[in-house]
């Protein structure tokens, strides 16, 4: 079957999961619409950082993560702050 060119099908367990976490983050008074969270190692790669210093960063508050069981998340809005900052910091 040749789905090549075919629009992406949305898989309704993924849409419900989603929803799920777009509710969770809006009760934090966080949204979701138009975002992506990244995991740790795509964090890193983005900002040229080690996993040392992406632990550092958090826990120190400089950069702040979203909790979704065990693992943190950290939004493109995050990503975006944390780099602004940096950077009004270096001029």
């Amino acid at each position: 079957m040749d789905t090549h060119g075919d629009p992406p099908q949305h898989d309704p367990a993924v849409t419900a999961v989603e929803s799920i976490v777009a509710e969770y983050l809006k009760r934090l008074g966080l949204h979701l619409i138009g975002t992506q969270l990244h995991d740790e190692r795509t964090v890193c790669d983005r900002l040229h950082i080690g996993r040392s210093t992406f632990k550092i960063l958090t826990r120190s508050g400089a950069l702040r993560t979203t909790r979704i069981g065990r693992s943190l998340r950290v939004s493109d809005a995050e990503i975006a702050r944390f780099i602004a900052e940096r950077e009004g910091r270096a001029a």
